[in-house]
């Protein structure tokens, strides 16, 4: 029988950089979805649902964000040298030597499928708001996913809809400049009718803790709240991240040397390194 063992939450006060791994982050962004809906549905109700939803786009082998789409679709070099063919093959008596092939990019094209968050009007089955969590191909610059992206976040605000952007990844093109340093970002763009759309933005440093956000409603009912900070703490003690993030090594992409002294010694006070 397999032993109990208490979950360690983050050592980090905030967003914990070591999430962003490659090799990680697509669980954790999916199980960000699930939990961010799980969360908002018991504000939602009986008025409102929240709703995954999924996006298509296709991409291909020259796409900028290629190489986190599919991990390696090349053909490696395979040492064939010195292979000889099956006794029999060719004339009697006779021998071949393989020369050894070269490395051929294949052009492959993929549909891509990313998850968000409608929050519906339960009467009229009406989107209200979208919530996003950014990928990391949605912040590569020209790549087929941040241009779907763009489209899909003019297309919801021209529809008089709200929408949600939760960018925790240090990595890639930012969506907005805001003028100051920050290594996270939030922000809420409000549908007003009559009036242009109002949009919030909430920077977010390494240090701090994540904020609580508003998910805008119709206007008669206000907003719901999305507590970031409680998100990410049940999603990293659900899905035992303690035990799959090795602390002892850097993280990806690397902190600078500010964060990374800083990061070094709140991991040393917790006997992770």
């Amino acid at each position: 029988m397999l032993g109990f063992e208490v979950p360690m939450p983050s050592p980090f006060p905030g967003m914990d950089p070591w999430l962003e791994h490659p090799q990680l982050w697509p669980d954790v962004h999916g199980r960000f979805i699930v939990t961010a809906a799980e969360l908002l549905q018991q504000q939602l109700a009986p008025k409102y649902f929240a709703q995954i939803e999924e996006r298509r786009y296709v991409a291909n082998s020259l796409d900028t964000a290629a190489q986190m789409i599919v991990a390696d679709v090349r053909v490696r070099e395979s040492d064939v040298a010195g292979f000889q063919p099956p006794t029999g093959s060719g004339s009697a008596g006779a021998t071949a030597t393989i020369e050894p092939g070269i490395e051929l990019d294949i052009e492959w094209t993929r549909e891509v499928r990313e998850n968000y968050i409608q929050v519906r009007d339960l009467q009229q089955n009406r989107v209200i708001t979208v919530i996003e969590f950014l990928s990391p191909a949605n912040k590569a610059a020209g790549s087929s996913s941040r241009d779907s992206y763009l489209c899909k976040r003019e297309e919801t605000i021209a529809g008089e809809c709200n929408f949600v952007e939760i960018d925790l990844l240090r990595t890639g093109e930012p969506l907005y400049r805001v003028g100051v340093q920050l290594d996270y970002l939030a922000a809420v763009t409000r549908h007003r009718p009559g009036k242009k759309p109002r949009r919030l933005g909430w920077p977010i440093g390494l240090r701090k803790r994540l904020p609580s956000i508003p998910v805008p409603l119709k206007p008669e009912d206000g907003q719901a709240v999305l507590d970031l900070q409680s998100l990410l703490d049940l999603v990293y003690d659900r899905a035992r991240y303690d035990l799959r993030c090795d602390y002892k090594e850097n993280p990806y992409p690397r902190l600078d040397g500010v964060h990374d002294l800083w990061a070094h010694g709140l991991l040393t006070e917790r006997r992770l390194r």
